[in-house]
């Protein structure tokens, strides 16, 4: 027989695995399942070693899951059946004796008893697995900290973007009283011109988007913030319906491709799995956009300055923050990956793998207009439409339920804003981490717009106490925001790479005219009938439409591989 070497102890013949032994092989195999799938593999190609006779392969292949293992020869020679010979005992003795002085004297381990042989046969096998599972998991240890220095360095300045983005929207809400006032506009004049922004704002989704994935993501985001931070600036110097229209157009058209351009730049910087709460650090700037504009308009509205009026100062003060960013936005995003001087090479190699890996997973030379005629993108469109009647419904007469419902005054329901608006903060975040972790986008969208509907539905109840409205608002304005991480990242598995920006760019152009028809639906139903039951049919209805046809879509369900457990013990936000 051959000597075994020092490093490598020697294995069990054939005819000396047991059942029992097998068993317990296969069990530790099964236990690594959390871990990553290269350590899976390389555990599995280790294990197939322990296993020396052809004898042992079918069962093995049944045990490991791992087809048909390759045939390894066993210490006997060439020939020989593996029977005991009993025919030379004295002969086979002396040999013994001789290959025993022949192995100590070559510094090769004695292997005693069997239960020592099979207790060293596994010691090394774990030392080689847990050897491996170190290198890998230096390698995620790279790529972890690549996915940490993106999210910190990019979703905090986008994060402010958006709070910027969603004040110059939606500012218009809270100046409506006060503008009504001075200017005489009625509630149809109102809705109409907060509604006309989204025309404005359909111009160029989809050409937006697709600048973003072709061309700079930098530059085209600082074009748009210097153009919508003087158009809202313009609001402010309106005098009559008709400048009013064309002011919020304006608005609209500049800020166009903004939303749907960085759902795409998001895709070329975080993977798959880490979406939906990158998403969600992101979105959580809509609630807190609106939790920190109530108070900040409701302190601008009592100024006065030069003798024009406050409402007018809302306008223009935060006009002036956009076009600073859109300075600063060229020198402080970068557009890929691979052009990212803050990440080290090694991080930056890490990363660009990951990504280059899933989208050539999804890889189709698709034209981008093949988007538009996808049953599923128009589903999402469909229902991000109805989920924007109801939205910008909610969003832009919350005020004035606000202070009808707490019998308050304008700028006391301003400030009261932002508890509503918090709490969405807190549901968003929520909500990403959470479709992050199971992998089911579309349940954390149908359900957050089911309770958005029927929360919304409790505030019509007559003669509430004002707290126990304030709390049913409260609760529908963090369902009305939790269900953005999930749905926006349905259109990223409905669509390949070649048409993943024109599917962003056209759901949100299409759902968006809802953002139009919302407002002017509810002034003209509100001018017409002065309730606010009008204003909650519509929300409710609009809310439970949006998620029926979400889970009419066929996607969603289990296309993200959820975190496994293993690799959310020692999870950080992007780990």
């Amino acid at each position: 027989m051959r000597t075994v070497p020092a490093l490598r102890p020697a294995r069990p013949q054939a005819h000396q695995i047991l059942p029992i032994e097998r068993f317990f092989t296969s069990t530790a195999v099964r236990a690594l399942d959390g871990l990553h799938t290269d350590v899976i593999r390389q555990a599995r190609q280790a294990v197939r070693h322990l296993y020396l006779d052809p004898r042992q392969q079918t069962s093995c292949s049944r045990a490991l899951g791992i087809g048909r293992v390759r045939r390894l020869e066993t210490p006997l020679r060439r020939g020989q059946s593996g029977k005991k010979n009993t025919a030379q005992p004295k002969k086979d003795s002396v040999r013994a004796e001789r290959e025993h002085r022949n192995r100590a004297a070559a510094g090769a381990v004695n292997f005693g008893t069997l239960p020592e042989l099979f207790l060293l046969w596994y010691t090394n096998t774990f030392v080689q697995l847990g050897k491996m599972i170190s290198e890998s998991d230096a390698a995620m240890t790279v790529l972890g900290r690549a996915r940490r220095k993106t999210a910190r360095r990019l979703l905090p300045f986008l994060f402010l973007l958006y709070i910027v983005a969603y004040l110059d929207r939606a500012n218009v809400a809270f100046a409506r009283l006060p503008m009504a006032a001075d200017l005489h506009f009625s509630e149809a004049v109102y809705g109409f011109g907060a509604g006309v922004f989204f025309i404005g704002y359909l111009l160029l989704e989809i050409p937006g988007a697709l600048i973003v994935e072709h061309w700079s993501a930098r530059r085209w985001f600082a074009r748009i913030l210097v153009s919508w931070g003087i158009c809202t600036a313009l609001v402010g110097c309106v005098q009559t319906a008709s400048q009013f229209y064309g002011a919020r157009f304006l608005l609209g058209a500049a800020e166009a491709g903004f939303f749907p351009g960085i759902i795409v730049y998001l895709t070329h910087w975080f993977r798959e799995r880490d979406r939906a709460r990158a998403m969600a650090g992101f979105l959580l700037a809509g609630p807190a956009a609106l939790a920190l504009g109530g108070p900040l308009s409701a302190l601008i509205l009592h100024i006065h300055w030069l003798h024009i009026s406050s409402w007018r100062w809302l306008f223009i003060l935060q006009g002036v923050p956009a076009v600073l960013l859109g300075f600063v936005c060229l020198f402080y995003l970068t557009d890929r990956p691979r052009e990212a001087g803050w990440l080290a090479d090694d991080e930056r190699d890490a990363l660009n793998r990951e990504l280059e890996r899933e989208v050539a997973a999804r890889i189709d030379a698709a034209p981008w207009w093949r988007a538009i005629w996808n049953p599923q993108i128009l589903l999402l469109s469909a229902a991000f439409w109805f989920a924007n009647v109801a939205g910008y419904g909610f969003i832009f007469w919350l005020p004035s339920l606000l202070k009808e419902g707490t019998r308050t005054g304008a700028a006391r329901a301003d400030a009261l804003s932002v508890l509503p608006f918090g709490l969405a903060m807190l549901a968003t975040w929520l909500a990403g981490r959470s479709c992050d972790r199971t992998g089911e986008p579309k349940k954390h969208t149908v359900l957050p717009m089911l309770a958005a509907g029927a929360l919304f539905g409790l505030t019509a109840i007559q003669n509430q106490p004002p707290a126990l409205t304030l709390a049913w608002l409260s609760l529908t304005a963090a369902a009305a925001f939790s269900w953005q991480p999930g749905l926006w990242l349905l259109p990223t598995l409905a669509s390949v790479r070649s048409t993943r920006a024109a599917s962003i760019g056209f759901i949100n152009a299409s759902g968006n005219l809802g953002g139009f028809f919302g407002p002017a639906i509810t002034g003209f139903l509100f001018s017409r009938l002065h309730s606010n039951l009008t204003i909650v049919v519509l929300v409710s209805c609009s809310y439970f439409a949006s998620a029926i046809l979400i889970a009419l879509t066929r996607i969603g369900g289990g296309d993200i591989e959820a975190t496994p457990a293993a690799s959310r013990v020692c999870a950080t936000p992007f780990e």
